[in-house]
This record gives C-alpha cells, structure tokens and sequence, in this order.
C-alpha cells in the first residue's frame, strides 16, 4: 500500500525526546507516524476496556453512552493523562451529551483543554447563556465555554491550514485540493447548519478565498478564484451536479471515489484525515508525556482512530 506519509515526520512531526514508554527508552520518533500509515485513516472501534499497556502507560477506551466514544491515556512516568471525548457533531435541545461532557471535566479538572479548531479566538464571541452555545455551537465549542467559565486553558487541535495544503500537495493538484475543501465546506454548512442562498454562498467564498491565500502564499496556480469558477470548475468535472447539491457521500474517507463518483474528493478527505489525526495524536501525547491533564472533544471516527493509532504505537513498543 503506497499511502505514504513519511514525509510528515521530517518536514512537520516528530514526537519529542522526552515522549517515553515502557523500559524507560525514547520512541522512535516514525513510531506514532508509521502507526497512522498502517492505518490508512479507517475509523477503527478499539474494543472497550484495557486495550493496551506499556510498564509506563496505559490505554483505555468506553462508551459512556452510544453516541460518545472516550479514550484514555495515564502515564506512571510524567503523571500526565488524557482524556479524549469523540462525539456526534449535533446540536440538540437534549442536554444530556453537554451535560456528560460539564461533568467530565468537572470531575477530571484538567489543566488545558483542546477543541477540534485552528482558531479558539471565537469563544470570546460565544452567547453567555449555555443554552444558547447547545443550541448554536455544538460539542467542541461547549467544552471551550465550560473551560472558559472555568478558567482553563483552550487551545486549538487542529493542525495549521497551511501544513494540511502542504502535506495534499505532494498528492494532488492544487485545484483538486481547493476543489475539495470548499466543496466539503458547503456540504457542511448547508446539511449541519441548514444553509441556503447567499449565506451558503458567502461561506462558501469565504473558504475559498482562504485557500486562495493559502495558494498564493506557496506561489502555486490555483484557476478556482470565485464562486462563477467553482460553478463552471463542478459543471466540467460533474456535469450533473451543481455545487449545492454535492452528496455528503463523496467526502467520506472510508469510501472510493470509484464508488461515490466523486472522482477523487473521497481519497483528499482520507488523507486530510489521517493528516489531522496524527497530528491529534503526536500533540496529545506531548502533552501527556509533558505532565499535563488533558481532555479533548472532537468527532468520534477522530476517536477511533486516536485509539487505534495508539494502541499501535504501544504494542510495537513491546
């Protein structure tokens, strides 16, 4: 299999000198990075309970109800833990989700708290009211309101946008990239928050003009500048579709664009995936191995997969 992602650790990643498991000895700084190779960004559902253990750390994972997947991390060495929440990415008048993750984090009091963003400076803008938050935000931006009332630190998980285009680029066309991430932006936007008309197109533009930047900054050729581009760019490659209407099938990194006819956005999105989960997955341990007491939300197959890649990493340790 020639999903090669080796180049992550030389150019962006590498896990730090102090990043221990079992027998005291430093990890290979490729070990993390080869365990999300191997796994080809699948959302593995690790098995629940004790799912791997090194004489230095241990790794479990639970249900705590059907819709919430939760890993943990304990190292005996630093004293640092995780705890990892995946979720369904919803915003319901059902509080018991919220409620679960309130009372997580109250109950672990964590010293910094990390959310599936690359810009926390928008809490500053979050209604007061936590009804108001359920309702509007959803689950990551939740767990930034209840670490912010608190006074915890928050920070962001996601890797820089800049990293993300650089890693796709190696791979693809930057207009297939940019083609890609706007088009995942609309389906987004319009299914998650139920918009239409010009607030769909002006967030649409807005990702566009994003990566447009991105583009530019890198000095690379990108011919998808505006939404008339973008309109005649789907028209050539998908003549029966309008951007509007993309199918959320085509950005699901489990299946082939063979499959979706997506041509290639579903192979984008898997690397994209896999990219962002090892970063999850390298900051996180950082942090554990630093000392700290984290707790992260982000989407559940993030879950699965942050739990399969280190289930790896510390069986390849023994």
């Amino acid at each position: 299999m020639k999903f090669v992602m080796r180049l992550l650790g030389s150019l962006l990643f590498c896990l730090p000198s102090h990043a221990q498991v079992s027998q005291g000895h430093e990890l290979a700084p490729d070990a993390l990075e080869r365990c999300f190779q191997l796994q080809n960004a699948t959302a593995v559902n690790a098995p629940i309970g004790t799912i791997a253990r090194t004489r230095s750390l241990n790794l479990s994972a639970q249900k705590p109800r059907d819709d919430i997947y939760e890993v943990r991390m304990i190292s005996s060495l630093s004293n640092g833990q995780l705890i990892f929440l995946g979720g369904p990415h919803v915003t319901s008048p059902d509080r018991s989700l919220f409620n679960l993750i309130e009372s997580t984090f109250d109950k672990e009091k964590p010293s910094e708290s990390y959310i599936e963003v690359n810009d926390v400076s928008y809490l500053r803008k979050l209604p007061e009211e936590k009804e108001s938050v359920i309702a509007t935000r959803g689950e990551p931006s939740y767990l930034g309101f209840i670490a912010r009332e608190r006074r915890v630190t928050v920070l962001p998980l996601e890797p820089r946008d800049i990293d993300l285009y650089v890693n796709l680029r190696k791979y693809f066309s930057a207009d297939q990239i940019i083609l890609t991430l706007v088009l995942r932006e609309a389906q987004l936007v319009r299914d998650r928050h139920r918009a239409s008309g010009e607030r769909l197109e002006d967030a649409t533009f807005e990702k566009l003009r994003m990566w447009n930047q991105i583009a530019r900054e890198l000095d690379d050729v990108v011919s998808i500048k505006n939404i008339f581009d973008l309109t005649v760019a789907v028209r050539k490659i998908w003549p029966d579709f309008d951007w509007r209407q993309t199918p959320a099938t085509w950005f699901n990194p489990l299946l082939s664009s063979e499959d979706t006819g997506g041509r290639f956005t579903n192979e984008i999105i898997r690397r994209e995936k896999t990219f962002r989960d090892f970063h999850y997955a390298q900051l996180l341990l950082s942090k554990v191995s630093e000392g700290s007491a984290v707790i992260a939300l982000a989407g559940r197959n993030h879950a699965y997969s942050i739990a399969s890649g280190y289930k790896c990493l510390l069986n390849s340790d023994k």
